[in-house]
């Protein structure tokens, strides 16, 4: 079978390449049906090593058919490279938020954002990876949203409400965010090389917290002695709305609610008084 045009060129190029960098290999005499042959065979031997310099292997890329899942390095066209990050990064949360660290494998990842495994390869290096750069995009999202929210008000019951709406808000437009969310904790539990890695994302919601809480001592809400049990408090209210309440618009709803209405005092009081 005649290969076309462009693909005897693009192999006369692989050709020429090799001959030039390894002449003891390459030396013999090519004729045009078996160029292919040979271009595909060295592609295999010296991409997979990375001997070869970086424009050969882009030159191997753009020039011969990948089979499917086959691992390739290497940037990918500017064009669609952010929507193709995009792409695997939603993917990814969806399926990690709903099965966990463990049982994703590869493919799903690659097959969730409509592209290969080897492409998936082009940006990330790992499932691992993937994962930290899910949380780190996540974190990013929140705390963006959260950060307008604290700052539009200026005092502890304002800020604390307007984070919750802005936490309600995100969940009605993008559920996946608030069960990544929830189920990073459970991973962090069952798998050593994530807790490692995740510290600082930690560190970040901590100080966030704290300075909610230090707000409600400046403006006299929150007693200084009491700041330990209101940061745990606060703590609390947000683990329990992403683990507990998130898959459900209404229930997330009716669970904000309630947490306002006792900081408010409107739904609990102290007991009246007995008679006599």
């Amino acid at each position: 079978m005649t290969p076309p045009p462009h693909a005897a060129t693009a192999n006369d190029e692989i050709a020429s390449t090799l001959r030039n960098r390894f002449r003891p290999v390459a030396r013999m005499a090519l004729n045009v049906d078996k160029r292919a042959e040979f271009a595909s065979r060295i592609r295999t031997l010296f991409c997979s090593a990375e001997v070869m310099g970086c424009v050969v292997r882009h030159t191997f890329n753009v020039a011969t058919d990948d089979k499917p899942g086959s691992r390739r390095r290497g940037r990918p066209p500017a064009t669609d490279s952010a929507a193709t990050r995009e792409a695997i990064l939603a993917g990814a949360r969806k399926l990690f938020g709903e099965r966990g660290f463990g049982p994703v494998t590869n493919k799903d990842l690659a097959a969730a954002a409509g592209i290969t495994t080897g492409a998936l390869y082009h940006y990330v290096e790992s499932k691992l990876d993937l994962y930290l750069e899910v949380n780190r995009d996540m974190q990013s999202q929140i705390y963006e949203q959260f950060q307008k929210a604290e700052a539009s008000e200026h005092t502890f019951i304002g800020k604390l409400e307007a984070v919750l709406e802005a936490a309600h808000v995100m969940n009605k437009q993008d559920p996946t965010l608030a069960r990544f969310v929830g189920v990073v904790r459970t991973d962090i539990r069952r798998h050593p090389e994530i807790r490692e890695r995740l510290h600082s994302s930690d560190e970040r919601r901590e100080e966030f917290f704290l300075r909610l809480v230090d707000c409600g001592t400046e403006t006299g809400e929150i007693k200084p002695e009491h700041r330990p049990l209101v940061r745990a408090f606060v703590s609390l209210i947000l683990v329990g709305l992403t683990e507990g309440n998130s898959s459900s618009i209404e229930r997330h709803r009716r669970a904000i609610d309630s947490v306002l209405g006792v900081l408010r005092g409107e739904l609990v009081s102290p007991p009246p008084e007995p008679a006599g």
